[in-house]
């Protein structure tokens, strides 16, 4: 199948141009085309309606960037340039067979062979015809399933458990925190805080078997019930918490957690299966900040000491003040009234 640019006989350029347009308003305009191009309008006009020979090559790398048509590229290597136009060079859409290679290659499980025969009968001849679309959408449906997974990971990730049925309802409960408070004069004030740990619950069965119709892992991922229901029990007496993972769903959940609550059960008439309902918390780890209290110094007196270097006295007696070298000894100096005097506390003074 040639590219879609070039049906109804159209120049490949003007195609281009004009498919991208449909998404691009301003490329409905040559002379905005060409500005845009950094090319004169008559120069995009004779590329567009065949009047260039060889339109130069990067001037189409610019048009493959612009109108967003990577196979322009490929088209002119393979038909117009000198070099690239003698070689066996493949110029055809290959989405759907592309797609159908890149799916192949990460379903190798003996589970999935009918699927692989179905996808690559389809994509044979690269388009999906009317009494394909079913058969097709019922394939697209079961890798939705593959492409969703949820695990019960230890240890790091290196103890990694996939649940084998994924559960038909999650129920998912996440509680803020708000306070509320009443302010004389002001009236009510709402304190929005951190909200409350994550909650998840479910329903779900660990088959006995493993089956591609309704298992979300891979057959090397399967696992019995009793080691599943074993490996439960010792995910609930673990000293630390899980690593749970959601993928492929719209809540994509990533976090560690510990299980509240895990109720196993039996069915008559499903022999080996065990039923299951499951209640688990997001971990947190606590934190707790931490300050130290200054403590107050304090005298063998009790009294608050001074933060200066000396004392400073002023002397009230009316008869002044008598410094003697020893008490009621010889008087060696007489500071008068009203005179201040400084003193470190200890014998020096002046």
């Amino acid at each position: 199948m040639e590219f879609d640019c070039t049906k109804e006989g159209k120049n490949i350029y003007f195609a281009c141009r004009e498919k991208a347009a449909k998404y691009n308003d301003l490329l409905n305009s040559r002379e905005r085309a060409a500005e845009l191009l950094g090319i004169s309008t008559s120069t995009l006009a004779n590329h567009e309606l065949g009047v260039t020979k060889n339109v130069p090559p990067d001037t189409v790398v610019m048009m493959s960037d612009l109108y967003k048509t990577p196979e322009l590229r490929s088209y002119y290597c393979k038909h117009e340039c000198p070099i690239g136009r003698n070689l066996p060079l493949a110029t055809q859409i290959s989405g759907l067979q592309g797609i159908t290679v890149k799916i192949l290659n990460s379903l190798d499980e003996d589970g999935v062979r009918t699927m692989k025969k179905q996808l690559l009968s389809i994509a044979e001849d690269g388009e999906i015809t009317a009494d394909e679309q079913d058969e097709f959408d019922g394939i697209v449906k079961k890798l939705e399933v593959l492409a969703t997974a949820m695990f019960f990971n230890y240890d790091n990730d290196k103890k990694v458990y996939v649940i084998p049925m994924l559960p038909e309802k999650i129920a998912l409960t996440v509680n803020g925190k708000l306070t509320s408070m009443d302010i004389d004069r002001f009236g009510e004030v709402l304190h929005r805080g951190k909200r409350d740990a994550i909650q998840i619950e479910f329903e779900s069965i660990f088959p006995p078997k493993f089956g591609s119709n309704y298992c979300s892992c891979l057959k090397k991922e399967f696992k019995s019930p009793a080691v599943w229901h074993k490996w439960m029990l010792s995910l609930s007496n673990c000293k630390n918490p899980f690593h749970f993972v959601l993928v492929g769903s719209p809540f994509k959940i990533n976090m560690y957690a510990d299980i509240v609550s895990y109720a196993p059960y039996e069915k008559g008439g499903d022999v080996g299966a065990i039923y299951y309902k499951i209640k688990i918390k997001e971990h947190r780890k606590p934190s707790i900040s931490t300050y130290n209290k200054k403590k107050k110094k304090t005298t063998t007196s009790g009294k608050r000491p001074s933060n200066k270097d000396t004392l400073k006295y002023k002397v009230t007696a009316n008869s002044g003040l008598h410094l003697r070298k020893a008490p009621n000894g010889e008087i060696i100096a007489l500071i008068p009234n009203g005179k201040s005097v400084k003193s470190d506390g200890k014998k020096n003074g002046n």
